[in-house]
């Protein structure tokens, strides 16, 4: 449900922001669903060297994946067209 708004959520919340702070905002209340999650189920937590690679490929992702994406949109580039590259990209 959260990864499926990006695109949607990206075309109706970045003419009132930047792409970066719409990032930083939707991350934020990823973060707050997450954490009411580990509260919840309480998971056994990873590794320090799992942790490292896991905020290396979310930094990557969200920073360089989205980020370019979001700053797309805010161009101009139609949101389905942009889901449409994106999507190209897993051929």
């Amino acid at each position: 449900m959260l990864w499926s708004t990006g695109f949607t959520g990206a075309k109706l919340g970045l003419p009132y922001c930047g792409p970066f702070t719409f990032l930083a905002i939707r991350m934020a209340l990823t973060l707050l669903c997450f954490a009411a999650l580990l509260a919840l189920l309480r998971p056994a937590w990873p590794t320090l060297a799992q942790a490292r690679r896991q905020w290396v490929s979310g930094g990557m992702l969200h920073g360089g994946y989205l980020g370019c994406l979001f700053a797309a949109i805010k161009l101009g580039v139609p949101a389905g067209l942009a889901a449409l590259i994106m999507g190209m990209r897993h051929c």
